[in-house]
């Protein structure tokens, strides 16, 4: 519910901003779940739902420390778990890998109670599906080894939605991360960098929405033609850019940037 409640705040956030824009919600695994399960919930804020891999059946951990967690919840809700999840699953590409195991950010960490909350909200969204109406493209590996891709494939098959999309990527050794960004670039450009599966893109170019996305320092790394159109820009002139001194005219409090 704290996530939802975050979500529902940077959209309201989003919506001060950018009055005129209808906002697409995209991530993956645990935030593919999340935007999914907002979705269906609170449709009038979407425009619709792109995600990839998304945490929609129980990850491959260990089915004692799924136990364990269960057994614990509610007795110490904080006692921390370790996944124990191999960084190998995350992408083919060794630099990739190496890079998300020297990413700050990332740990394997976990407690008793968000592991239960998962496998809740997971068994709700999946409960759900019928009732998401939105546009909403799900793209998945068979190959995944994080999160199992019979998930996906059971919401998507559910799901009401007249505008619905599903990209299956059918190779053996296909890992959780199906587009991945350059870590060879200069700091001022970052580019996206398909991996030899990532037919994805040409599918996000046709979303009749503006779809952008940023990486982790607020740099723009996609802008698709629709956004594009809206914007006034072509991708080349953003790519690399940070999205809001190059796209923000105001401040929060309204003053010119």
């Amino acid at each position: 519910d704290d996530f939802l409640a975050d979500v529902g705040a940077l959209l309201a956030e989003l919506r001060q901003q950018w009055t005129e824009s209808e906002p697409f919600l995209v991530d993956q695994r645990t935030g593919g779940l999340i935007a999914l399960d907002y979705a269906i919930r609170q449709p009038s804020d979407l425009a619709g739902v792109i995600a990839s891999a998304p945490l929609l059946t129980a990850a491959n951990v260990s089915p004692f420390l799924q136990y364990a967690a269960k057994a614990l919840s509610w007795l110490k809700p904080d006692f921390g778990l370790n996944t124990g999840l191999d960084a190998a699953t995350i992408s083919r590409d060794p630099a990739e890998v190496l890079r998300y195991q020297q990413d700050p950010m990332v740990h394997s960490q976990s407690t008793a109670r968000l592991a239960t909350e998962l496998d809740r909200a997971t068994a709700w969204t999946q409960a759900h599906a019928s009732d998401l109406r939105l546009p909403v493209f799900i793209y998945h590996g068979s190959g995944d080894r994080l999160v199992p891709i019979a998930g996906s494939r059971a919401f998507f098959a559910n799901v009401a939605s007249a505008d619905k999309q599903w990209l299956h990527f059918a190779f053996d050794d296909n890992r959780h991360r199906a587009v991945h960004y350059s870590a060879k670039l200069p700091p001022d450009r970052v580019e996206l960098r398909p991996t030899p599966n990532t037919l994805t893109m040409a599918i996000i170019t046709s979303f009749r929405g503006g779809v952008c996305a940023v990486d982790r320092r607020g740099c723009i790394t996609l802008v698709n033609p629709a956004a594009q159109s809206w914007l006034g820009w072509l991708e080349s002139e953003l790519v690399g850019r940070p999205m809001h001194t190059t796209i923000h005219t105001r401040r929060a409090d309204g003053t010119a940037v």
